[in-house]
């Protein structure tokens, strides 16, 4: 990805994530984003790997592999 497609990425991200940058969420445990025995994403976390890849396909990121979690 050129230079400048990158910094017009970065630019919608700090949009969109600037004013939480001083407070920002927690987040989950990786105990709470996957079943421990088998290793697989908790419906929960996949939605959102699923709709943070599709938001950032759409600001112009052009993924190299398939989704990991299909």
């Amino acid at each position: 990805m050129p230079r400048k497609e990158v910094n017009e990425l970065v630019i919608q991200l700090l949009d969109k994530y600037e004013s939480r940058l001083l407070d920002p969420p927690l987040g989950m445990r990786y105990q709470d984003c996957y079943d421990m025995p088998s290793r697989q994403p908790q419906s929960e976390a996949l939605e959102a790997y699923r709709r943070a890849r599709a938001e950032l396909s759409r600001m112009g990121l052009q993924f190299r592999d398939p989704a990991f979690y299909t």
